[in-house]
């Protein structure tokens, strides 16, 4: 048994079709492959360089079911704190505590950001609590500047009430709070906390979610033949991903048992570009004009059932009807 995996994006759907197995010509325009087992159907994708067969013998999709995790879009925090009426001359802080979820870009690998230090702001109370939120507001501002505006920035509520808004969907607001200094002691006394009012939502299936944590073979070298090379994915498009395991035959001995044929078995984890314009060809089977495909139509006109994969839930496909 050989273990493999892949992935594969397709912004496009012009080299995936539906082929019939048969000897001899079908229909006029439908496609067909001598070399795959008669009568059954087979998902042709020219990228991999693969007809992946459906109930096949031999070669088959694992219980001809694909499954599909849906495109996510990300969701920013935010958290809210509310000041309270200050004593006129005492000083006051602001603190936030935040995470970024094992996000370790260089832009924000600081220690306040990874390793949990709170960020700080100290403004004078006045009496107004309208007043000290634009002085907390603007003071906040000044000290994200640098990270250029992608990191955290505060506006106002309405009145008092302070927001703060993440700029990447990793971050995390652990607290928020607002706290009194004594100016003899030193000592900090909580006076109002805060908390987060829009959970954060991290991506999937865009392009920053596809560079950084998937094993795409984005370099040339990894793919020397020019008719085999990879595509990226689209910065602004968006994916939906699809999954799939696929035996076939190897065709030579398998020295775990005696008498046994060797087989590999490869997981397909295929990111399809959602706004892949529809394909006007036949499909295997049918007769007559074309139609327009989408790619979950060619599976389900191949024989596939999706399911989603986070609960299996079956997926209702129609396709089109072909005059």
């Amino acid at each position: 048994m050989f273990n493999y995996t892949t992935e594969t994006i397709l912004n496009d759907l012009t080299k995936v079709t539906v082929v019939l197995g048969a000897l001899t010509a079908p229909a006029t325009g439908v496609p067909w492959d001598p070399t795959i087992e008669a009568t059954k159907k087979a998902l042709s994708i020219q990228r991999l360089n693969k007809a992946f067969v459906v109930a096949g013998t031999d070669d088959k999709i694992k219980d001809s079911t694909v499954y599909k995790r849906a495109y996510t879009a990300p969701v920013n925090a935010v958290a809210a704190v509310t000041v309270p009426t200050t004593v006129s001359g005492t000083l006051y802080r602001l603190g936030v505590q935040l995470t970024t979820n094992g996000y370790a870009d260089a832009f924000f690998a600081r220690d306040r950001v990874l390793f949990g230090k709170p960020f700080y702001v100290e403004f004078l109370g006045t009496g107004t609590a309208a007043t000290d939120a634009a002085t907390l507001i603007a003071a906040w501002n000044k000290l994200t500047a640098s990270y250029n505006g992608n990191f955290v920035t505060a506006s106002s509520g309405g009145g008092a009430a302070v927001n703060l808004t993440a700029g990447i969907p990793q971050i995390v607001f652990q607290s928020v709070f607002i706290e009194s200094i004594d100016s003899t002691t030193g000592i900090a006394t909580s006076v109002a906390t805060g908390s987060t009012t829009t959970a954060n939502v991290l991506p999937f299936g865009n392009y920053d979610d596809l560079i950084r944590n998937h094993r795409l073979p984005t370099l040339e070298n990894f793919r020397p033949f020019g008719l085999n090379q990879e595509e990226l994915p689209i910065a602004g498009a968006t994916y939906d991903c699809y999954e799939f395991e696929y035996t076939a035959d190897r065709g030579i001995i398998d020295h775990s048992f005696v008498g046994g044929t060797g087989t590999t078995r490869t997981n397909h984890i295929i990111w399809v570009n959602k706004g892949a314009a529809t394909v006007t060809r036949h499909i295997a089977g049918t007769a007559g004009q074309s139609a327009a495909y989408t790619f979950e139509q060619m599976l389900n006109v191949a024989g596939l059932t999706i399911k989603l994969a986070q609960d299996k839930s079956t997926v209702s496909v129609t396709p089109p009807t072909e005059a």
